[in-house]
């Protein structure tokens, strides 16, 4: 998120790695880290919430508060840094390409109005003014509509000089739309593999004292069937 902020000369960030190791995952962490940025001065901080509950109601609030906000030219409360996220999955996309039958469209505003019509119109007004930060999940996923999606996200960066976009896709399928000369303005960001130092660290971290044991064991079985699991920052 810190890699497409505003006043960052990088405004494209591709995420790459190989199957299940935590693209999604890290894909939606970006998603509600920038919805919860969004509230800026809102109460998000409800202890009895998951963080995906306050993720959720932070963008429903930044949304409504954008409603009030963007209409009026002399409002005292800037939005100039305020982007809403906007996570869209190319497979999801790829589906309302297909109902739509054909013909030239803008990606983001069909899957808007497909999956977000009653906030069509208040994301479309800040999607125009560059406060909409596309985030699109699976570019590799996005069948036969995959090249028409990598095209239009390098697109709406010309057509949108403010905006910037967040995608991913696997290592193999980002090289091959490299050399197709698409994708060429996305900087590369690798989802790194954790070495055995990094699984023993994460597993203190994340598992009580009393329990390590038996989810060491846990693993191994897994990392039998499966090593790229253990592998991966989201075990």
């Amino acid at each position: 998120l810190k890699m497409v902020s505003r006043g960052s000369e990088t405004r494209a960030v591709c995420i790459t790695g190989p199957p299940a190791s935590g693209k999604t995952i890290s894909m939606l962490r970006i998603a509600t880290e920038a919805a919860l940025a969004a509230l800026l001065t809102s109460d998000v901080s409800d202890a009895d919430e998951s963080s995906a509950a306050r993720a959720a109601r932070a963008a429903s609030l930044a949304i409504h508060s954008m409603l009030m906000v963007l209409p009026n030219a002399d409002s005292p409360h800037s939005v100039d840094n305020l982007r809403i996220p906007l996570f869209l999955r190319a497979s999801e996309l790829s589906r309302y390409i297909d109902d739509m039958g054909g013909g030239d469209v803008d990606l983001v505003e069909l899957f808007v109005k497909k999956k977000w019509p009653d906030y069509a119109e208040v994301l479309l007004k800040l999607y125009d003014l560059g406060h909409l930060l596309p985030i699109v999940d699976g570019l590799d996923e996005g069948a036969v509509h995959r090249k028409r999606i990598e095209d239009f996200v390098s697109e709406a960066l010309e057509r949108h000089p403010g905006m910037s976009l967040i995608v991913s896709t696997r290592e193999k399928h980002f090289d091959e739309s490299r050399r197709g000369k698409r994708l060429e303005a996305f900087k590369p960001a690798q989802v790194q593999p954790l070495d055995e130092q990094g699984q023993d660290d994460l597993i203190s971290y994340r598992v009580k004292e009393e329990r390590r044991g038996e989810f060491k064991v846990q693993l191994a079985v897994v990392a039998a069937g499966a090593p790229e699991l253990v592998e991966s920052p989201f075990l």
